[in-house]
């Protein structure tokens, strides 16, 4: 029953890393919103590991095939090309709704912030 000491010393160096990842992962972030709702700004609540990025790309999407329907309907082409000087709202749809949900501030998370 002699337990070798690399086999110590990785069971070790295993442990603290997981211990690091749930830091970074779940215990930051989570201490982070907490800071910013006691300040008032709140915001969508986030996936464990992708943040809002799922909820951004489908705002996404259904921004693109809005416009490209209503050019479809002026025209009657399949060409999707759309110009707009309100380039924000098109770029960024969840900004906008989000803002309308959550107010002027919100706090949109992304996980590449804390890497």
């Amino acid at each position: 029953m002699n337990i070798s000491v690399e086999v110590v010393m990785s069971l070790g160096a295993v442990l603290v890393a997981l211990i690091h990842f749930l830091h970074v992962l779940v215990l930051r972030p989570k201490s982070l919103r907490g800071k910013l709702q006691k300040q008032g700004i709140r915001g969508p609540s986030p996936d464990f590991y992708f943040g809002n990025i799922k909820e951004m790309n489908t705002l996404l999407l259904q921004q693109q095939n809005k416009l490209c329907v209503r050019h479809k309907e002026e025209q009657d082409e399949d060409v999707c090309v759309s110009i707009s000087h309100n380039w924000t709202s098109t770029l960024f749809p969840h900004i906008q709704k989000w803002r309308s949900q959550y107010g002027n501030l919100l706090s949109p998370f992304s996980p590449s912030l804390f890497f």
